[in-house]
């Protein structure tokens, strides 16, 4: 019990461990024991008003349940919460005076359960310029920097304690919230002990003011060991791609190492019968042969390994973003007989994103393309078609992979970026890939999302597209 309780109950630090109906004090004890013994009972909090004429208060008495791993109770929780002056206004028909102390009575009931909230939960003001001030902020934010706290900070205070670099502040990022009511981020912060964290901001605006000020509301959560999961999952993912496209990679690599072989012999030839300048052309073939295997070692060797994940996005073609994909499953489509066009624009639109990572997402699509249309019987030509559409009003580009693979079944398509969801047998795949596929996406501000069409599925990816300079 707290050290309060001892002038309600006349107790003692002795007193612990003694039976509550044992104890006479200010308050009826066996109001106590019937208000705990119903909370046992219906696995609900209990509310009681308690008068105590000999101190002239009142008190709220609130009894919670303690619950069990199942959710069932297993013990109570008990607090007092005076409301003497409250009830003294009401009593004397001061509404007015009334509703002004139970505000200021939930405000600091409010106050009591975010100083110890397990995130960081803040208030502000976007001035009709967009600059944020902060008016609120309990002390998790000390607790998850290592840095000191301040209740109400300046404007600039989420820049001094989360570092410079965060998104709260930034002026494309106030700009949706204000627009949409609602912005999530992710970002990473250095603590003051010099490690990193993953945060995930979420903000949504709680009133627009009539002097043109906005007040919002947010809070901040700890997510570095879901994002380490999280690229556990990505860099398994990506190695899962690698063996399935190991047959094609195998052939992408045969070629340059069958021409080098011939160059070789041929410049041996002429080398014999003293011709240099063919022979000389003959070893230009083999370096520019042998840069082109390496060229696809390393892109192997970097999609392997994946990018860091502190990259921010950058402007990217979305012609060189497609070639880079389909050079990575170029062998598996020939193999699997498959006919892929393209159709993305003149000049093919910008985007911002991660190069491996957008690779990572539409490889991923078009070897599930190349499985569906694999399955067509033989005489019926297989087809996969990646277009590209900008919508400038949006800021949005859309790249679209379709097959002609017969589609998805309508009871699975609206859980199929669910994890573990997969159209495959269980001796293909995981189940996991467009689930990463959206993760990925999400990250870089866009989205993905499917429909039948033309006998088959439509893959659309969307990327914000590169503002003007």
């Amino acid at each position: 019990f707290a050290p309060a309780m001892t002038r309600l109950l006349n107790l003692l630090p002795t007193d612990t461990g003694r039976p509550v109906t044992d104890i006479t004090g200010a308050i009826d004890t066996a109001g106590l024991v019937r208000d705990a013994t119903q909370v046992l009972a219906t696995n609900a909090p209990v509310q009681t008003h308690i008068s105590v004429p000999q101190f002239r208060a009142h008190y709220l008495q609130r009894s919670f349940p303690y619950r069990r791993a199942d959710g069932q109770a297993e013990g109570v929780l008990i607090s007092f919460v005076e409301v003497t002056q409250l009830v003294e206004a009401l009593a004397s028909g001061d509404r007015l005076r009334a509703s002004a102390i139970h505000a200021e009575a939930a405000r600091i009931e409010l106050d009591r359960i975010l100083v110890n909230a397990p995130m960081v939960v803040y208030c502000g003001i976007i001035a009709p310029g967009g600059t944020l001030t902060t008016t609120y902020l309990n002390r998790g934010i000390e607790r998850l920097t290592g840095r000191a706290w301040n209740p109400t900070l300046p404007s600039g205070g989420f820049h001094a304690i989360l570092t410079r670099d965060n998104p709260l502040e930034d002026s494309a990022s106030i700009h949706e919230l204000l627009q949409t009511g609602e912005r999530r981020d992710t970002f990473q912060i250095q603590r003051a002990d010099q490690s990193w964290i993953w945060l995930r901001d979420t903000r949504a605006v709680l009133a627009r003011q009539p002097d043109g000020n906005t007040e919002i509301v947010g809070f901040i959560a700890d997510i570095t060991t879901e994002r380490a999961i999280e690229a556990r999952m990505v860099a398994a993912a990506r190695l899962s791609s690698l063996g399935e496209m190991a047959a094609g990679l195998a052939h992408e690599l045969k070629q340059p190492l069958q021409t080098i072989i011939l160059a070789a012999d041929n410049a041996q030839l002429a080398l014999d019968r003293a011709d240099l300048p063919s022979a000389g052309k003959r070893l230009e073939s083999i370096v520019t042969q042998a840069q082109r295997g390496g060229a696809i070692i390393e892109h192997l060797r970097s999609f392997a390994l994946g990018s860091a994940t502190t990259l921010k996005s950058e402007p990217i073609a979305v012609d060189r973003w497609v070639a880079n994909a389909l050079a990575m499953v170029s062998g598996a489509m020939i193999e699997a007989r498959v006919t892929v066009q393209t159709a993305l624009g003149t000049p093919p639109p910008m985007v911002m994103g991660k190069m491996l990572e957008l690779e990572q997402v539409l490889t991923n699509l078009l070897l599930n393309a190349r499985d569906a249309v694999a399955s067509l019987p033989d005489g019926v030509d297989r087809q996969i078609h990646i277009r590209a559409e900008t919508d400038a009003d949006a800021g949005k580009v859309r790249l679209i992979v379709s097959d002609n693979g017969g589609g998805i079944a309508p009871e699975i398509l609206p859980r199929l970026f669910e994890p573990f969801q997969t159209t495959k047998g269980p001796d293909k795949g995981t189940g996991l890939g467009l689930s990463i596929c959206r993760g990925l996406l999400h990250d870089m501000a866009g989205g993905i999302s499917v429909n039948n069409q033309d006998g088959g599925a439509a893959f659309t990816v969307t990327l914000p597209l590169q503002p003007p300079a």
